[in-house]
């Protein structure tokens, strides 16, 4: 996926949502580089997003 310069971890699991529609009935969480996101970080270049649906330990 191409992403825009300046882009927070919010918008791009929203452009996400958007070229994957089905995703909008998940409850997904967005990482960037291995820490959890609040959706307000800027993704710069050479970062790792990951997108996940909640998870629980037991």
């Amino acid at each position: 996926m191409s992403l825009t310069a300046e882009m927070t971890t919010r918008e791009v699991l929203a452009k996400l949502i958007d070229e994957f529609p089905a995703l909008s009935r998940m409850k997904l969480h967005v990482s960037l580089n291995q820490e959890y996101a609040s959706g307000k970080e800027i993704v710069k270049d050479g970062d790792e997003i990951a997108v996940f649906t909640a998870v629980s330990g037991g």
